[in-house]
């Protein structure tokens, strides 16, 4: 075969491979948002399903072409044997259907986002995978904007079947749930709005962010405005002081700032949950009530198991000890999930990887002023504060796929060939 025709080969494989991934993007994001298949207590949805289907176009592809064999930064490792910890957790959990359904919905959530990042083979493809994600974050406004001013919601949505002006879900069960993702997805258009050289692509980067901010405001979606807002002002503050920053810092950049602050911030909200009593009162907001109520049950879960209560099943375990209102319900808090559920061992492997992959991207951006990078810097931090609205925002699919993308610009395509796109 000669060069040419080994050439439109790999570009053929190339075009199917990002094609498929782009679908199971799309499948992912919509989540359980698609009606699935039942398979006796459960229903998959249609992004396990797709995901088999992808797994085999990828194992072709790695036995039939060199260039797609695996690789395996050290985030991911960290990311797979924290995957490895939700699998083995299934054990000991007492509610096993329970464990079944969550562990099916993060592993396979975790499995897209790493084949999300094995798919980008260039800059050009990562920037089609962003693309889809604005994409869906466009039909998602647009979706929002009909709710809000009709009243009229999709059937999945908790609101279907009531006239409930001013609130939106979109493809998900609440507003909580869709102000999560709206709030993650903001950034890649924050960050056009900053980096972008021509001022009509700026202004359409504003603008999108403009919208999708509006949208949570209209949600009372406190969480993820207070991610938009605190996210957004580290992003300018970056991107103003990139210079400065640049010099204060040694080369190669290697400070693990984010990682040392996730690790330390986790146990200072331990440390909280142990030695201070709930400050809010529950007549004046029961939301905020209950998370800290929520937060006192997790750390006694943590100290009390050790290695957590398994997957899925903080609900059950809450509902067993004295701490009010002791009641069967998720803790609406991706931290207090995490800390409960997983013990000691998997809260440490998910932070190491989600501080890891956050240090990276400000590499990145630091060194090679790299547009892509600070978006998506500004949606993993995003997950920190949003993620506090949902009722378990780690069964969602979009935190998973954002850490995959973002270990493609530190690891697959990272270096000095950054543009700073329009």
């Amino acid at each position: 075969m000669d060069d040419s025709s080994s050439n439109l080969a790999l570009q053929e494989d190339i075009g199917l491979f990002w094609t498929s991934t782009a679908i199971l993007i799309i499948l992912a994001v919509f989540g359980v948002g698609l009606a699935g298949v039942a398979v006796g207590p459960f229903e998959v949805p249609p992004f396990i399903l797709y995901l088999v289907v992808h797994v085999i176009l990828m194992i072709a592809l790695i036995i039939s072409r060199s260039e797609y064999v695996l690789d395996f930064p050290g985030p991911m490792l960290t990311l797979l044997f924290f995957a490895m910890y939700v699998l083995v957790s299934s054990l000991w959990a007492s509610d096993t259907v329970l464990a079944m359904k969550e562990m099916s919905l993060i592993v396979t959530s975790i499995l897209t986002g790493l084949f999300v990042y094995w798919s980008v083979s260039s800059r050009q493809v990562l920037s089609k995978y962003l693309s889809v994600l604005k994409l869906l974050a466009l039909i998602g406004i647009v979706i929002a904007v009909v709710e809000i001013t009709t009243g009229v919601h999709l059937p999945v949505s908790k609101r279907h079947g009531t006239v409930s002006y001013y609130t939106s879900t979109a493809w998900y069960v609440n507003e909580n749930d869709f102000s999560m993702f709206l709030s993650m997805v903001s950034f890649l258009f924050f960050a056009k709005g900053l980096s972008a050289e021509s001022i009509s692509s700026r202004g359409l980067g504003i603008v999108a962010f403009l919208a999708c901010s509006i949208i949570l405001i209209v949600n009372d979606a406190r969480a993820s405005l207070l991610a938009v807002l605190v996210v957004g002002l580290i992003l300018i503050g970056l991107h103003s002081g990139r210079n400065v920053l640049r010099r204060l810092v040694s080369k190669p950049f290697r400070t693990p700032v984010f990682t040392a602050s996730a690790l330390l911030g986790a146990s200072a909200f331990v440390g909280l949950g142990l030695i201070m009593s709930n400050p809010f009162n529950s007549q004046f907001s029961y939301s905020l009530w209950f998370r800290w109520q929520a937060l006192e049950a997790g750390v006694f879960l943590l100290f009390n198991t050790v290695v957590g209560t398994g997957v899925g099943n903080f609900p059950i375990q809450w509902s067993q000890i004295n701490i009010p209102p002791a009641v069967e319900a998720n803790a609406h808090n991706w931290f207090v999930t995490l800390i409960s559920e997983y013990g000691f061992i998997g809260s440490i492997l998910f932070l190491l990887a989600y501080g890891k992959c956050l240090d990276g991207l400000l590499r990145q951006y630091l060194r090679y002023r790299d547009p892509t990078a600070l978006a998506l810097l500004g949606s993993l931090l995003s997950f920190s504060l949003a993620g506090l609205g949902p009722s378990d925002s780690m069964t969602f699919q979009i935190q998973w796929i954002v850490l995959g993308l973002a270990m493609a610009v530190i690891f697959r395509v990272p270096g000095s060939d950054v543009t700073v796109p329009d």
